[in-house]
């Protein structure tokens, strides 16, 4: 008698084990597909970020400065020269001891480069120059979380939350893109969240995405420990195991 009970109960903590394993199995795979999810996105935003399509962001160096653009120049060898500038209508700037230079169209890399020739004219030692945009007619948008850098942004024209993400230096490698959250400015209470790892799997999904417009907010999550969930599930599992083989 205790010989069949003891058959029965293997074969239900057998059962029970092969359940638990095929959970886990599920729990693995869901998680590689949501991280194959995740990378698939973090590489379109990476190759968006290197051919220039996220967005007109005054803090690259590729920026190309507008009418109107206010540029704050500053020379950290000497600071004497640190002065700030508005794009006048004749597309010049003009600063103390070398006059009017033409701005307008140029970036923010080549503008730099001419400074460092006609202040270079006034120094002994090599200098760098280092300019800041602040163009009031900017509209912005904030994104904070697990991205490269956290600040306010230019928003792109049409709100796309992966332009904005790339803007912002991209999402991190443990970034969870399947709980993006938009902040609208008009109702901080009730965030949007947003499945952007649908972006791979529908056609068109993009164009159909919440979008984010100036003044929101965009937070990108940090992704959960998979690992750790995985330690919690075998610790819960074994402890049943044990709990039933007491009662049983």
């Amino acid at each position: 008698m205790k010989s069949k009970l003891l058959v029965l109960r293997t074969r239900k903590i057998t059962f029970s084990t092969r359940m638990s394993f095929l959970a886990v199995e599920c729990l693995i795979v869901a998680a590689m597909a949501g991280c194959a999810s995740n990378q698939s996105v973090r590489e379109s935003i990476e190759v968006m970020t290197r051919s220039g399509l996220a967005g007109d962001n005054p803090e690259l160096s590729s920026y190309i400065i507008k009418l109107k653009d206010q540029i704050r120049i500053t020379l950290p060898e000497y600071h004497e020269f640190d002065t700030t500038a508005t794009v006048g209508e004749s597309g010049t700037i003009k600063l103390k001891l070398i006059g009017e230079i033409p701005a307008l169209g140029l970036t923010k890399a080549q503008l730099a480069k001419n400074l460092v020739t006609r202040y270079s004219v006034y120094t002994k030692d090599a200098i760098s120059v280092v300019l800041f945009i602040a163009n009031k007619q900017i509209e912005t948008i904030t994104v904070l979380g697990n991205v490269g850098r956290q600040g306010v942004f230019p928003a792109p024209p049409d709100g796309s939350l992966l332009t904005i993400i790339a803007t912002a230096g991209g999402p991190a490698q443990d970034s969870d893109l399947r709980h993006v959250k938009i902040f609208h400015r008009n109702d901080l209470i009730h965030p949007v969240e947003v499945d952007l790892t649908l972006t791979l799997n529908v056609e068109g999904t993009e164009s159909t995405l919440p979008t984010a417009g100036p003044g929101d907010t965009i937070y990108v999550p940090k992704e959960e420990n998979v690992l750790r969930d995985l330690s919690n599930f075998f610790r819960d599992t074994f402890f049943l195991f044990s709990l039933l083989t007491i009662i049983r």
